[in-house]
């Protein structure tokens, strides 16, 4: 059985490495596709390496900046900051020695990444299907049910004789499942599970809620934190579970607007700020940062593309009366204006 604290460790330690090579090295072709290499190997190198140069920049490595930025798989380049946003400061800095280069890097960019890579590794090492940042994929599981996944989304799937179970890990997904009487499906998700034969559904896992729509057909839910019977869903019903609270809100939606980031969509309609926040940080290779808790709390209507988060972004931003600052090519700042 994998280590998950000792794997999390060696993926961070290696991304470090990584940061500090290209840094004194950066016309190191060789280096390059060293590092694009490892950077394809999983979601999990890929966010640990965006991690450890985003700390090398903001930590004082602006000098050798721009080797990180142009590496291989590199986000969009300061200089071609999105419409509307405006640029923020990067510290000049000396070039510091390797030993200094390594204790800078360490100490901005371990905390960051144990935060961000180790839940990744996690996922990565419980989940039977994941997805990255900005990719939506479609499976078929072993019993002809399919599930599509949403950007950085994780499911860990288990098959007996009598029935068919889930989990939703992380993010989004929505589920076909296959007319099977005799062998229930179940979806289990933070703070409530699912039970069908067959129909066609979406659990939706956010940082506060939990949410369960149908598109067709019928399910029960069952409640983590009631004694009570499963409650009865048909085509048209949502329901929405607090995570705080547990507290449960029941309401109606359009069959064909259910999971629109099917489509490439968000359908907000007096959504969180800070949901639609995390549902664009999906399809963005970097960090969103909201500076305001009341920012946060603000609720948006309207649609967004998400092929252009950063775009998104701005909008959305907009109708908060805040304004999107990109603070470096891996990390945008929303501030109240």
């Amino acid at each position: 059985m994998i280590d998950q604290a000792a794997e999390s460790e060696r993926i961070r330690d290696e991304a470090l490495d990584l940061v500090l090579k290209l840094a004194t090295r950066p016309d190191d072709a060789g280096l390059r596709a060293e590092l694009a290499a490892w950077r394809e190997q999983s979601p999990v190198h890929d966010r640990a390496y965006r991690v450890a140069a985003e700390a090398w920049l903001l930590g004082g490595g602006a000098e050798t900046g721009d080797a990180l930025k142009a590496a291989p798989g590199a986000s969009r380049p300061q200089g071609d900051r999105p419409r509307g946003a405006s640029r923020g400061t990067t510290a000049s800095a000396r070039r510091p020695g390797r030993r200094a280069a390594r204790l800078l890097v360490s100490a901005a960019a371990v905390v960051a990444i144990a935060l961000l890579v180790e839940p990744i590794v996690r996922l990565q090492l419980e989940a039977d299907y994941l997805t990255g940042v900005g990719e939506m994929e479609s499976f078929e599981l072993e019993d002809g049910s399919t599930v599509d996944l949403d950007a950085e989304s994780a499911l860990a799937v288990a098959y007996s004789p009598d029935g068919r179970r889930a989990a939703l890990l992380a993010g989004n997904a929505f589920f076909d499942v296959r007319h099977e009487p005799e062998r229930p499906f179940h979806v289990d998700a933070a703070g409530l599970g699912v039970e069908v034969v067959g129909t066609a559904f979406a659990v939706m896992q956010r940082a506060k809620s939990t949410r369960v729509a149908v598109e067709s057909g019928t399910v029960r839910v069952r409640l983590e934190r009631t004694s009570d019977g499963p409650m009865t869903l048909e085509q048209g019903d949502q329901l929405t579970i607090d995570a705080a609270t547990g507290e449960v809100r029941l309401s109606e939606v359009v069959p064909s607007e259910i999971a629109a980031w099917r489509r490439g969509l968000i359908l907000a309609d007096r959504m969180l700020f800070e949901d639609l926040v995390s549902e664009l940080d999906r399809y963005h290779r970097g960090l969103i940062w909201v500076a305001s808790d009341a920012l946060a709390r603000g609720d948006v209507t309207g649609i967004f593309d998400l092929s252009d988060p950063i775009t998104a972004l701005i909008v959305a931003a907009d109708t908060q009366n805040a304004e999107v600052t990109q603070v470096s090519p891996f990390l945008l700042v929303v501030t109240p204006r």
